[in-house]
């Protein structure tokens, strides 16, 4: 999927690939994302995320995973660049 970097967008999925045309400055990612526990097979899941930033190098940045052990089915992921790279950021 791509998205600008002002882009703000709400889908359903259970995985995905955004990429982030970012022309320069500051870059803010923030995924918020939440599961209703059961996933479109209609199996009971734990909710998960797993979420790593690359730059336009391809270089690891943020690497995050969270796993819903508390079962609040919810988490919001940020992480902000004040002077980010040129180019097309990944987050896979």
């Amino acid at each position: 999927m791509m998205v600008s970097a002002s882009d703000s967008i709400s889908c359903e999925l259970e995985a995905a690939v955004f990429y982030i045309d970012h022309p320069n400055g500051s870059l803010k990612v923030s995924l918020p994302a939440s599961y209703p526990g059961m996933n479109f097979a209609k199996s009971q899941v734990t909710s998960a995320l797993l979420a790593t930033l690359y730059d336009p190098d391809g270089h690891l940045v943020r690497d995050f995973y969270w796993y819903d052990t508390e079962n609040t089915k919810q988490y919001d992921f940020e992480y902000e660049m004040p002077s980010a790279q040129t180019g097309f950021w990944e987050l896979p």
